[in-house]
């Protein structure tokens, strides 16, 4: 097996999907200083977001607090998104593939970023948070952005299993040839 890594990205949307039209991610962009400080500085402002929820800071600090880490994470997936798209037009290059430790460290960068980031969704649904017109929408965004994180981080798996992934594959086609599946209905 080689090892040198392709899979397909999530949707950029982060709507779960797979994204069969873009190209992969440039292998030059993780693990680069533009990543990690991406995703270390955005899991800092999460801790220190945590920290504020934990404390009951005044509500109109948290709900700053919160939007500018939404925008953080809006920014890091922008760039993912906008070096998929360069590779994808043609407008970088670089290889093909990423070393496969430079993916499991940003995996694991990323599983420390969910981390926080499903802390203070659960600390801020505990403390009633959600019902607050102030703070509800941008800890609702923050949730969306985490589940976008969880399928990045999966994204990235896959990548590194590429194995398990087609063997999957190699199971459900043989139960659709088998006549195993049922047609779902709209």
């Amino acid at each position: 097996m080689d090892n040198k890594l392709q899979r397909e990205p999530p949707s950029p949307a982060g709507n779960g999907e797979r994204n069969t039209n873009m190209a992969t991610m440039p292998a030059t962009f993780i693990g680069s200083d533009t990543w990690n400080i991406d995703v270390h500085g955005t899991i800092s402002f999460a801790a220190r977001l945590s920290g504020a929820i934990k404390s009951r800071r005044a509500t109109l600090q948290l709900a700053l607090f919160t939007w500018r880490l939404n925008k953080k994470l809006a920014d890091f997936f922008d760039t993912i998104h906008g070096k998929m798209q360069a590779r994808a037009d043609g407008t970088t290059s670089g290889p093909e593939a990423a070393d496969p430790e430079v993916v499991q460290n940003a995996i694991n960068a990323l599983v420390t970023l969910h981390g926080v980031l499903n802390r203070i969704c659960v600390i801020t649904k505990q403390a009633g948070l959600l019902n607050h017109s102030s703070l509800a929408p941008g800890l609702m965004r923050l949730r969306s952005h985490d589940e976008r994180v969880v399928e990045l981080k999966e994204w990235l798996e896959d990548m590194l299993h590429p194995e398990q992934l087609e063997a999957l594959f190699a199971s459900a086609q043989e139960e659709f040839e088998r006549g195993e599946t049922v047609t779902i209905v709209d």
